[in-house]
């Protein structure tokens, strides 16, 4: 009984070192699923915030600087570039803070002209009213020239940013095989893979973790088929299926996007039948709840999926996401109106006028953060 205390002592050593990491696991499984359900209201709420206070700011400038129109080359010359320059400025800053915080959601420069429109003409009533000629002559001239904006500024933006949408819009499935990841990995580089599933070769990754099938980045259906050993049984093996329609702007789980993924994995499973045997497909929110220690495959393969929302800006080394959308979407609209202030252009009253929407959306970001730290 003595000597074999010490054998008992380690194999419960062992036994709850294994059992804190799988809690540990879970908790993060957890974490990850209830963040993915939130993040992207949280998004919205702040993108409407953003949307609105930076319409405003373009709406308010346009106005003023309209109100002293004069047909000189610097003047004009400062009236265009504050209103290419701004939107453009307000849509990328802001979409990197929208992204560090929660699902990307890009604010587009056609968004905030269109939305400036109607903003314009409510400023226009106020200062010509009782002008009816003046007040659709000026309201026409600045709505046009907004519109003309919204469509021109998205070719300078749309490579930077990319296109909106997260991981709640990825549709995904999971397969469990009866054979190893060597095995598979074997099978799955069979040509005849490739060529029926419509995919790349198979891809493995640097670190040797796991390979990958996909469909070519384009306009459409974008299908992405991880193999990963199983977390637990090294004679088994997982496919991870991830898959979502894409368009010019956004990545949607919609209905053919499940559809077509589910395509995919039958083909898939039928080309590996006569090899493999298989395990029933499910979610991969159920697969995590059974295997929580497969979250940290999970993310990796989800980085990969999601490349095309990537903001390459907010990866730039030494500057922090945050500090390049505080200048972009902050810094830089205040010095352009400071510019126009020390040129004559704006004066004092017009240029608190044209800051107050920065300062509020300011005031509403701090608020939505305190907030979210409370909550």
């Amino acid at each position: 009984m003595i000597q074999s205390e010490p054998i008992r002592v380690l194999v419960l050593t062992r036994t709850n070192g294994q059992l804190l990491e799988r809690i540990r696991a879970t908790l993060d499984s957890w974490n990850m699923l209830d963040r993915t359900k939130i993040s992207m209201q949280v998004t919205i709420i702040h993108w409407i915030a953003l949307l609105f206070s930076s319409a405003t700011l373009i709406a308010v400038l346009l106005v003023m600087l309209s109100d002293r129109w004069i047909y000189d080359p610097v003047f004009i010359i400062a009236f265009g570039v504050t209103s290419f320059v701004i939107p453009i400025s307000l849509s990328v800053g802001g979409t990197i803070h929208l992204s560090g915080i929660g699902e990307k959601r890009v604010l587009s420069t056609t968004g905030i002209n269109l939305l400036a429109i109607p903003l314009v003409v409510v400023l226009e009533c106020a200062r010509y009213g009782q002008d009816l000629s003046t007040l659709t002559a000026r309201s026409t001239l600045l709505g046009v020239y907004l519109l003309v904006l919204g469509y021109v500024q998205p070719l300078l933006t749309k490579p930077i940013l990319g296109v909106s949408g997260g991981r709640s819009q990825c549709k995904t499935e999971t397969v469990v095989l009866d054979r190893n990841f060597s095995d598979l990995k074997t099978l799955l580089s069979q040509p005849m893979i490739s060529e029926t599933l419509e995919v790349g070769s198979l891809e493995e990754s640097k670190e040797k973790e796991f390979c990958i099938l996909r469909t070519p980045e384009n306009v459409g259906f974008n299908c992405f088929i991880f193999l990963f050993a199983h977390p637990r049984d090294a004679n088994k093996s997982v496919l991870l299926f991830i898959g979502y329609s894409r368009t010019d702007y956004e990545i949607m789980g919609d209905t053919a996007a499940r559809n077509s993924l589910r395509g995919k994995r039958i083909y898939l499973l039928a080309l590996l039948n006569q090899n493999v045997s298989l395990e029933p497909p499910s979610t991969l929110v159920s697969f995590l709840e059974e295997f929580p220690e497969f979250v940290y495959s999970s993310n990796k393969a989800y980085r990969l999926a999601l490349e095309p929302t990537e903001i390459p800006l907010s990866q730039i080394k030494y500057i922090p996401a945050s500090a390049v959308a505080l200048l972009l979407a902050i810094i830089v609209p205040i010095l352009v109106a400071a510019f126009l202030y020390v040129g004559g252009l704006l004066p004092a009253p017009d240029l608190i006028g044209a800051l107050l929407p920065t300062f509020i959306l300011i005031g509403v970001e701090l608020l939505l953060f305190r907030l979210g730290r409370k909550g």
